[in-house]
Order: structure tokens, then C-alpha cells, then sequence
């Protein structure tokens, strides 16, 4: 994003590479019934996807404190940007909530086994939580995931709690102690995650923590203040991010991809996967047009992405319904988990599609007519002053209708 309000769509393509790999790993929760080595493979290579959420941290962080810092010193600061933020995520996220407890759950309560149903009821139980923004508090308490198409909105939750605060923090603090305070949070996040687990939480509970979840967000905050400052993008960090993703989920693969693998994974792990999540914003924010961030499928699904990792665990329930049980072809599951991943996608983009149109385009709307961003006017510098370095970003992307999440 330029100071000017250009609109930068490789971060698009940054944020439509997280939902999709998001989205990839959840249709890949199947049964893997094949032995074959490439299928393992794949498997692996699949569970890796939860690192999607570190990038969309990371992409927040940086859009939202180069917001915040755009309009810092406006009259109407704190309430443009707390308003724009609930006209942003707050109808599509309670519509989800509505559809979840007032319709899908009565009717589906008495068609389902045991387990199922134990699970529904257990979120059923939750729903203060889910209201509040508190979900993942609520998980890290009893140290599993929510199931029945609520597990993943613990990730709202945290963002939420961030937009809560930082604001303040940004308004009291000079630049300065802005930075000074992100290093503190990045070690102490670090730290907290280590404390957990010698006092023995689970790695589901440690990774939907608050206090061991703030990594990301703080370096795409870190970044932003850089980016400000007038950062010189070094084109060797901007063609190596892309790479490092790849090595990182190599990695990751080896190490068994999921959370639980190892403690490494969700200790220096998680600060590893902030450190290459950031790099994926350095490199998309250094040019409008990046081999890889801009391509316009990345771009389209970033468009949507709010709504389609809102929706798609739902749908994925439903396609498991509907496919049954994973089949063979010629000995691989590949096939068949690609056709099945294919039909989710399909049908997370006609839901986001509709939730665009019919939900959040209405309320973005109401974006510059209720809540304007306005830039305070800076003192003329002397004549003697040079000019202020560029940046690239400013303007709120959700005024052009792009999702923050």
C-alpha cells in the first residue's frame, strides 16, 4: 500500500496464498487409508497448511499498524478505526454464529453418533465465548479444538483481542517505544510458549493462547514501522520469501507436520514460521507486481478470503457427508483427495461469492460514510527539511473491499 492510497495487490496474493493453503489442510482431515511413500507425502506435505494462519497474522499486523499509524494524531482516530473494524468482521462473523447455534445445530442434534454429539454439545455450551471473542481462551482452558465447524474461529478471536489494544498502545507510544515494546512481546511470546509447556499444556492449548500467538502479528507490526521509516527492499529477500516458504514446510513435513510432533514445532517453531510469514509480506509490499503474489487467482481468492475460511469447514463437514470414505485409484488416495479438495474449493468460493454480495459488501459501504479515515495534515517542513522517504502502504485495503483477516 502506498501513502497515496495505491492499492498493492501482490498483499492480495499474499493473503489469498493463506486461506488456500488454510483451506488445503482441512480438506486434507481425512482418513489416509493408502501406505503409498508419495501419498505419505502428500499427507505431510498437506498437514502443514496450519501455517496459513501465521501469514494472515503477519499480513494483519502490518495493514493494521500501518493504518493506525497513518491516521495517528486524527480527531476522530480511535473511533474510525474501532468502527471500520466492526463494520468489517462483526456481520459475517455473527451471521456464521447464527447459522451454527440457531439452525444448523437443532437440526442435526439428533442425527449424529456419540462423539458427535458430544462435541456439539460442548460447543453449544461455548456459545458466551463465541460471542465475546473469547473462543480461544475458551480452547486453551480445556486444551482441544472446538469441533462442528467452530474450531477454527479461534484465530478471529485472537485478532480481535489484538484490535483491541493495539490501537491505544499505538496512540500513547512514540515510534520508538513502539518498537522497543514488539521486540519485548516477540521474546516474551516465546517464552510463554516454553513456560507452557514444562508446566505440561498441550500443544492445541499453547497454540490458540493469546500470549504465545502474538509473534506474527508483532513482526508484521515490526515491518509496517520499518516500511514507514523508509525500508530499502533488498530484491535478493523479495525472490528468496516464496523459496523459504517451500523449505519451511519441507521441514515441517519432516518433523511430522503436525502441532503435537514435537514441542520444537510449537515453541521455536512458531517464531521460525513468523520469521518466514513476515518475509511473505516484505516481499509482496516491495513491488505491485511479484512473480508469484500477484497472480490474479492468489489475488481473487484474496479478495474473499474472510469468508472463505469463515465458511469452509462447514463445507467440508457437509462434502465428507457426501463423499464417504476415501477410495483408491490405482493404489493412491491422491486422486481422490484432490476431486474431493477440488469440490470443497468449488463450493467455499460460491459461499464467499454469496457472503460477499448479499453480507459484507452492504456493510463496507457504510465504511466512508460513517467512519472516514482521516490523515492529519502534517506542519510544512522548512524549507531546508529533505523530503520524507517512500513508503509502501496507507490506506485501509477494506475501502477497495478487501478482507483484513
Amino acid at each position: 500500500m502506498n501513502r497515496d492510497g495505491t492499492h498493492v495487490c501482490a498483499l492480495d496474493g499474499v493473503r489469498g496464498l493463506a486461506v488456500l493453503i488454510v483451506m488445503l489442510y482441512h480438506f486434507a482431515h481425512v482418513s489416509l487409508v493408502s501406505d503409498l511413500p508419495l501419498d505419505r507425502l502428500f499427507y505431510q506435505l498437506s498437514m502443514t497448511g496450519w501455517i496459513g494462519v501465521d501469514i494472515f497474522f503477519a499480513l494483519s499486523g502490518f495493514l493494521i499498524t500501518g493504518i493506525l499509524l497513518r491516521t495517528k494524531g486524527a480527531p476522530n482516530y480511535l473511533r474510525a478505526f474501532y468502527g471500520r473494524r466492526v463494520l468489517r468482521i462483526f456481520p459475517l462473523y455473527y451471521f456464521y454464529l447464527a447459522v451454527l447455534f440457531l439452525l444448523l445445530f437443532p437440526l442435526i442434534s439428533h442425527r449424529v453418533g456419540a462423539i458427535e454429539q458430544a462435541k456439539l454439545e460442548a460447543v453449544q455450551a461455548s456459545w458466551p465465548w463465541f460471542v465475546l471473542y473469547l473462543s480461544n481462551l475458551k480452547q486453551a482452558l480445556t486444551g482441544t479444538f472446538f469441533g462442528a465447524g467452530a474450531g477454527h474461529l479461534w484465530s478471529l478471536a485472537i485478532e480481535e483481542q489484538f484490535y483491541a489494544v493495539w490501537p491505544l498502545l499505538v496512540l500513547l507510544l512514540p515510534l520508538a517505544a513502539m518498537r522497543r515494546l514488539c521486540l519485548v512481546v516477540l521474546a516474551g511470546t516465546l517464552a510463554v510458549r516454553v513456560g507452557m509447556v514444562l508446566q505440561g499444556y498441550s500443544a492445541d492449548a499453547i497454540s490458540v493462547f493469546t500470549l504465545a500467538r502474538l509473534d506474527d502479528l508483532e513482526a508484521g507490526a515490526l515491518l509496517a514501522m520499518a516500511v514507514r521509516r523508509g525500508l530499502h527492499f533488498k530484491p535478493w529477500l523479495v525472490k528468496a520469501a516464496p523459496l523459504a516458504l517451500l523449505v519451511l514446510a519441507g521441514g515441517l513435513a519432516a518433523m511430522g507436520s503436525r502441532l503435537e510432533s514435537s514441542p520444537l514445532i510449537y515453541t521455536v517453531g512458531f517464531s521460525v514460521v513468523a520469521v518466514v510469514a513476515v518475509g511473505l509480506v516484505y516481499a509482496a509490499c516491495a513491488t505491485d507486481r511479484h512473480a508469484v503474489f500477484s497472480n490474479r487467482y492468489l489475488v481473487f481468492l484474496g479478495k474473499y478470503s474472510y469468508a472463505l475460511y469463515v465458511f469452509h469447514p462447514i463445507i467440508r463437514v457437509a462434502a465428507v457427508k457426501a463423499f464417504g470414505e476415501p477410495r483408491l485409484l490405482f493404489g493412491s488416495q491422491i486422486p481422490w483427495q484432490l476431486g474431493f479438495s477440488a469440490a470443497c474449493l468449488c463450493a467455499s468460493i460460491a459461499a464467499a461469492l454469496l457472503s460477499w454480495h448479499l453480507i459484507e459488501k452492504r456493510f463496507l459501504g457504510l465504511k466512508d460514510m460513517l467512519f472516514p479515515n482521516r490523515v492529519p495534515t502534517p506542519a510544512p517542513p522548512p524549507p531546508s527539511a529533505a523530503l520524507p522517504a517512500r513508503d509502501t502502504f496507507g490506506a485501509d485495503p477494506a475501502r477497495r473491499g478487501r478482507p483484513i483477516i
